[in-house]
């Protein structure tokens, strides 16, 4: 799934995009929509196949498969492939910011290490590790309350 490292797009699109929160923006929507596309389309395609020919049997048309069948047995694989897309666009943004970036905790760190200053370069690491923490947690219970609906099957 990931055959090239995400950040090698970083000097790119600098190139293309000058420094600045578009090319930031950039390579994170490029980093992050492989892993959203791959775990969207195995979702889909592991739908279980007596669903979609129930709907289909029922006549339901093309589209309304789509959002009531397809989409709603797929979300658990979706929303999982956006959770690590999640954690990839922290990887990306902290890059992008050390390489092209005036702003930003990615630069702090990058600063303060390049200038001898490791406490706060580590309390800068530490702050991004709890944003990506505290990102994580709140995704997971978004995720909870979103597949509210496969808890309930399983009680």
């Amino acid at each position: 799934m990931f055959p090239l490292p995400k950040s090698a797009l970083i000097p790119i699109l600098i190139v293309w995009l000058g420094i600045g929160h578009a090319s930031k923006v950039a390579v994170i929507f490029l980093g992050c929509i492989l892993p959203v596309i791959v775990s969207s389309f195995n979702g889909a395609r592991g739908v279980d196949h007596h669903l979609v020919w129930s709907a289909l049997t029922m006549g339901t048309g093309r589209r309304k498969l789509l959002w009531k069948v397809i989409i709603p047995a797929a979300l658990p694989d979706i929303l999982s492939g956006t959770r690590l897309a999640l954690a990839v666009s922290f990887v990306l943004l902290v890059s992008s910011e050390m390489l092209a970036g005036n702003t930003g905790l990615g630069f702090l760190t990058y600063f303060l290490g390049e200038g001898g200053d490791f406490a706060g370069m580590f309390a800068a690491i530490f702050t991004l590790t709890l944003l990506g923490f505290v990102a994580d947690r709140l995704y997971l219970r978004l995720m909870r309350r979103i597949l509210v609906w496969q808890r309930e099957g399983q009680e």
